[in-house]
């Protein structure tokens, strides 16, 4: 178990009292604050007001990345896997509709989180205290605003760029800015927060922003942009800072262990079991067959596939790969990552999870043989509904591949040194230990850096991030959805699963239009504001 911190001992409190201090209840297009619950001038007056409004703002979840509770859901929206019930799947299929409570989901948390940072921003002004303790909490708050607009901005396009607190006449009359301003706002606020927020915090305050946050999420705004020397300035300062590195066991980093207080780690969502304010992956996430999961999140074959040999080649090409043993010899992210049919060993047993098969009840049949063992802890006994494992967002590992594709697509020269600083820092942990890569020609090095993010990255929701950018979603999506591999004569086959040629089992066919590359602005918020517009397709 983690040392609990001050910071994160005062949040029972404002979990509490947020709900008065910042958000009403209104289904409004904003939540908004509740003018006659609390007395401004009562609250806002010492650095105690301020450090509780600031944890507040905090303990309000957006949760676009990461694996939390229902699943990854930007990877369940690609490619690397899907939920068995089908939860998240629809973001970015052709029958999306501006109906879709995961939409509507989304777009209410982020405006929350939104509100309450405009809030603290207001109120702080307020507060004799020191200033540059006020300038570095400000800093804190504007990032997080500007978190929530860099997502809004993949995913909608234009949206209003709302920067103070609205009333309800004007949040039911505000109309869409252009995602050109809101990208150049996002730009701003966090190159000036940034400069603003300390490159460590001492143990006590893990859990608040640092400066490699800001950079980090710049750095992924320039790339969606393709401004790729800017992003790869913006990623070398990261590194210049030399405050991270890479932590030797990969499997520790999603668990509730030391690991989640490395230097790896720039951001993360903190949980506290004992606080009873835990996470429910170890429920939601586990397969049925230990303790008795539900077995959400479902890999699909082709990012198994896409996990190298322990020679470093693909399954195509590596004289290593045996078919009827195709989980042998392997990266060994995939063992850590995923939860393969009659081989992976967890708590003693030997995971089964044959999709045509009623060992363990009607859940089997529902996935495709794969479950997701990233962020399962084999060694917690405690309740499942409150896991103490805090949630990465942002490590260092994205930084580092980061600055590797793009200085790649800045038409940078490629030589064995920024290899050796990038993608085989993480190769070379002591856990993984995989062939270094040597490659520097530009296309074949693309299609190395593009394989290493699905895999190292995965289930941390940045997937459908990477396939917008690189252009390639349509690609990517519009195919079967297959599980594993049920038989290998198929032509013969006479069970009830749903099959392709080859033998593996067929999930449901994936249908991706032009227009999912943005989601449709939720027809409730429309209803109450007609000036809201909606995106193309919807």
């Amino acid at each position: 178990m983690k040392n609990q911190n001050i910071f994160y001992k005062k949040l029972w409190f404002v979990l509490l009292f947020a709900p008065v201090l910042f958000l009403g209840c209104n289904d409004d297009f904003l939540d908004r604050y509740p003018q006659n619950q609390l007395s401004i001038g009562t609250f806002w007056t010492t650095e105690n007001d301020a450090m509780m409004g600031l944890t507040g703002v905090y303990s309000i979840r957006a949760n676009w990345t990461g694996c939390w509770d229902h699943g990854c859901n930007l990877d369940i929206a690609a490619d690397n896997g899907y939920n068995k019930d089908m939860y998240m799947t629809f973001l970015s299929r052709i029958d999306l509709t501006s109906a879709d409570a995961q939409v509507s989901g989304y777009w209410s948390r982020a405006w929350s989180k939104i509100t309450a940072c405009n809030y603290f921003l207001e109120n702080i002004q307020s507060v004799e205290m020191d200033e540059i303790k006020k300038a570095e909490m400000m800093a804190e708050v504007r990032f997080m605003r500007a978190y929530q607009y860099f997502w809004m901005s993949q995913q909608w396009g234009d949206v209003p760029l709302v920067t103070r607190v609205l009333t309800i006449e004007e949040s039911n009359e505000i109309s869409r800015d252009s995602r050109e301003q809101v990208v150049d706002f996002v730009k701003q606020e966090l190159t000036e927060a940034a400069a603003s927020l300390p490159a460590t915090r001492p143990a006590a305050e893990h859990g608040r922003i640092i400066k490699s946050a800001a950079l980090a999420v710049k750095g992924m705004l320039l790339m969606s942009e393709k401004e790729w020397s800017a992003a790869a300035a913006t990623y070398k300062e990261i590194i210049d800072l030399r405050v991270h590195g890479i932590y030797p066991d990969y499997e520790d980093l999603f668990l509730d262990r030391t690991a989640q207080t490395s230097s790896e780690i720039i951001m993360s969502r903190i949980y506290l079991e004992d606080e009873g304010y835990g996470q429910s992956n170890q429920k939601v996430n586990s397969p049925q067959q230990f303790q008795d999961g539900f077995h959400s999140v479902n890999p699909v074959h082709s990012l198994v596939n896409a996990y190298l040999m322990n020679d470093g080649l693909p399954v195509e090409t590596s004289p290593l790969y045996n078919p009827q043993k195709p989980f042998e010899n392997r990266d060994p992210r995939l063992y850590y990552s995923i939860f393969l049919p009659g081989y992976t060993v967890f708590r003693g047993q030997v995971y089964q999870a044959h999709p045509d098969s009623t060992h363990y009840g009607d859940q089997v049949p529902n996935h495709g043989g794969y479950s997701m063992k990233k962020w399962i802890d084999e060694d917690f006994t405690g309740d499942q509904y409150s896991y103490g494992g805090d949630i990465i967002e942002i490590r260092y590992a994205e930084v580092l591949i980061g600055y590797l594709e793009a200085k790649l697509e800045a038409g940078d020269q490629i030589n064995q040194a920024l290899l050796d600083q990038t993608i085989n820092q993480l190769r070379g942990r002591a856990s993984v230990d995989m062939p270094f890569v040597t490659e520097t020609d530009p296309v074949k090095l693309r299609e190395i850096v593009r394989r290493e993010r699905r895999i190292e990255l995965a289930f941390e929701g940045l997937r459908l991030f990477d396939l917008n950018r690189w252009g390639i979603t349509s690609e990517a999506l519009n195919r079967n959805v297959l599980g594993m591999r049920i038989t290998d004569d198929p032509d013969n086959y006479i069970g009830n699963i749903i099959i392709d040629e080859n033998g593996y089992y067929i999930k449901y066919k994936h249908v991706y239009a032009e227009h999912n590359r943005l989601w449709p602005i939720p027809q409730r918020e429309r209803d109450i504001n007609s000036n809201l517009t909606q995106n193309p397709g919807y």
